[in-house]
């Protein structure tokens, strides 16, 4: 049985500020990542107090999504774009400065949405099989399996292959 990224369990979380303060709210598949992402990509990082964040767990990623809306809604984080309007549908908050926040947006016909859930799917299961590649690549590497033998396997570049196992390429 395959379960679509819309059916795993889907984490909502709250990011607070040292005093308190709620400055983000989002939802993941793998807290850890979004936050590393965070950290790299975003200026208020610095801002959140890590002892602060809360973690709740949905059975899918389009009751976490409701429940985000809802979240940002009523709750107000400082650094959320989108938010819920009146009838819970996404909608972009006010800028301070009247401009658009640059995103279009666009609500996906029948078919579109269709195929926007396609390539979802899609891309989660290209990410779990790219996991299950490098475990196997570090499985041959263990077993000394030569790294040319590994690259032809896996359809990877030795470089690719090194990088992958964290070595600098002989």
């Amino acid at each position: 049985m395959t379960i679509t990224t819309t059916e795993r369990a889907t984490a909502l979380y709250r990011l607070f500020g040292v005093d308190g303060a709620l400055l983000y709210v989002g939802v993941t598949f793998d807290p850890p990542a979004r936050f590393q992402r965070h950290s790299e990509r975003k200026e208020w990082w610095p801002e959140v107090d890590q002892s602060k964040v809360s973690i709740d767990w949905y059975p899918d990623r389009v009751s976490a999504e409701v429940a985000e809306l809802r979240v940002i809604r009523d709750e107000n984080p400082r650094y959320n774009v989108v938010t819920a309007d009146a009838d819970g549908r996404p909608t972009f908050r006010p800028r301070g400065d009247g401009l658009a926040w640059g995103r279009p947006s666009h609500e996906p016909d029948d078919q579109q949405a269709k195929v926007l859930r396609a390539l979802a799917n899609l891309a989660e299961q290209r990410r779990i099989i790219d996991e299950q590649a490098d475990k196997l690549i570090a499985r041959a590497k263990e077993l000394d399996v030569p790294i040319e033998h590994i690259a032809v396997a896996a359809g990877r570049t030795r470089k690719t292959v090194y990088r992958h196992l964290g070595k600098p390429m002989k």
